[in-house]
């Protein structure tokens, strides 16, 4: 039984007076429990792993950035990835192609393992001194930042944005440049993108963070041909 269908059961069988003290202690012992079922927080943080309460892949974004992304479309996109891990699995199992830079040598071999064949995985150095010939003169519909040297990444995503394309930075809040401030925030600022912040929690962590969004007009990701959906479970949008 849905909870709401419950809960509603429980309205007409309780007096009014038991039925206000049993919904606020629900909302606030219930609340939490049925988010993390739901939302396969639980899962994640048994497992270590970003997943949904289906054990699908899900990226380490916060919940409002997946939720968001999730009903978009990606077939016949192209993802870049500056760093590896359990979301490489989330976006090639919806994009096109997926290239994934790791600099991280055993984490890499350890990802090619399970790689899907529309996903590259190369082993690269931090600096990404040595990724010139790997990308090829691609331009990519989605770029994620984050691993490697999230400064120099950063820097390099804006010649490799298509022009309807967007940059996704995890944990925008911290400051991965060379000087006090935002780095990639005020990079990007400079350049002229624009910006939505998510914030929230993420799967298998106890702390709240923040997923940015930046864009030029026109950007695929937000032209709204979707309906809204509320969901998180990966397999359920695939």
């Amino acid at each position: 039984m849905h909870i709401l269908a419950l809960a509603d059961k429980l309205r007409a069988a309780l007096p009014k007076p038991v039925w206000e003290i049993s919904r606020k202690t629900a909302n606030a012992v219930l609340g939490p429990l049925h988010f993390s079922l739901e939302t396969g927080h639980l899962r994640s943080c048994l497992k270590s792993r970003a997943m949904d309460r289906h054990g699908g892949p899900l990226p380490w974004y916060t919940y409002p950035a997946i939720q968001f992304l999730l009903p978009k479309k990606f077939s016949g996109k192209r993802v870049l990835e500056w760093g590896g891990g359990q979301f490489t699995f989330f976006w090639a199992c919806r994009a096109k192609e997926v290239v994934t830079f790791e600099s991280d040598e055993r984490w890499c071999n350890a990802l090619a393992k399970h790689k899907p064949p529309n996903a590259l995985i190369h082993s690269v150095n931090k600096d990404t001194s040595n990724v010139e010939a790997l990308l090829n003169r691609k331009r990519f519909d989605v770029i994620v930042v984050d691993g490697l040297d999230r400064w120099k990444c950063a820097e390099r995503s804006l010649e490799l944005l298509s022009p309807d394309g967007a940059i996704i930075v995890d944990d925008a809040e911290r400051n991965c440049g060379p000087k006090p401030g935002y780095g990639c925030i005020d990079l990007y600022r400079k350049a002229g993108l624009s910006r939505i912040d998510f914030y929230g929690y993420s799967p298998g962590n106890t702390t709240q963070h923040c997923t940015s969004i930046f864009f030029r007009g026109g950007c695929f990701l937000f032209r709204g041909v979707e309906n809204p959906q509320v969901s998180l479970s990966f397999w359920k949008m695939v």
